[in-house]
């Protein structure tokens, strides 16, 4: 580690540069560096013989802006930090969350690069001061089809939908089921959740989700809980978890005497 001039027609915005999404106000910070001059420097790593920005890519920017400009030359060096390529992602990550605002799609790529580094979501949450429900939010929102995050950048997909999208594993379904609805949350949880089973639902509270895990059901957390409230997806699980247990109250019933007893999901008519 150690900080050197480089000329920047040796410099490259990196793509471990965790911020995808074009920052604003390049021209102003183009502005700013002809005004004062680089007041601080760029990191990057080296790889043959070229050095890949990873922390200052608006300043990186802002000096092509210049160069553009005529104002400075590529042959220009400037201070630039050497790090390993190793520290890119996470050094990446914290420059940009001290500064500008990072778009949520930038976010989305940079935990899961982060998660696939073998950090817990717990881990990362306390190494940049997030609350833990927000990674991991941000680390299912991962999970969906690359072009549907590409369409989060471009800002055609609100988050919104893309949290009801979450609602289903299946990358061609959220594609098909997003193109249906066309973007709207409403209708996509509508759309994937018709053939599963609402954890608030008094079926599902009835037959009690440890229960239901206990025979392999498995459980997709809606994004717009507050806890771990989401859909039962197996509703069929439910349905005999239930049925057996209802069997077994009624069991009770006749065992004390009771010569007639039904027990029923449903409200019988009297």
């Amino acid at each position: 580690m150690g900080i050197t001039t480089i000329k920047l027609s040796q410099l490259r915005i990196s793509p471990l540069n965790q911020r995808h999404v074009k920052p604003s106000a390049i021209e102003s910070m183009a502005d700013d560096i002809a005004a004062h001059g680089l007041l601080q420097n760029l990191v990057a790593y080296e790889d043959e013989g070229l050095f890949y920005v990873f922390a200052g890519g608006r300043r990186y920017r802002g000096l092509k802006e210049l160069v553009k400009r005529k104002q400075i030359k590529n042959s220009d060096a400037f201070p630039v930090e050497v790090r390993t390529k190793e520290e890119a992602i996470e050094l990446s990550l914290a420059e940009n969350f001290q500064r500008e605002d990072m778009h949520p799609a930038d976010s989305i790529r940079a935990f899961a690069a982060l998660r696939d580094t073998g950090m817990s979501a717990e881990e990362i949450a306390a190494r940049f001061g997030q609350a833990v429900s927000f990674v991991y939010k941000m680390l299912r929102l991962s999970a969906l089809a690359p072009s549907l995050i590409d369409l989060i950048a471009k800002d055609q997909l609100s988050l919104e939908a893309a949290r009801a999208l979450t609602l289903t594993d299946d990358h061609d379904q959220q594609v098909k089921v997003c193109k249906a609805a066309n973007g709207h949350a409403h209708t996509i949880r509508r759309m994937l959740t018709t053939e599963k089973v609402d954890t608030t639902s008094g079926a599902f509270l009835f037959v009690g989700r440890d229960a239901y895990e206990a025979k392999g059901g498995t459980i997709t957390v809606d994004l717009f809980s507050q806890g771990a409230e989401g859909f039962a997806d197996q509703p069929e699980l439910v349905q005999e978890l239930a049925e057996d247990k209802l069997d077994g109250i009624a069991d009770e019933y006749r065992a004390i005497g009771w010569h007639e007893v039904r027990a029923t999901l449903d409200r019988p008519y009297c």
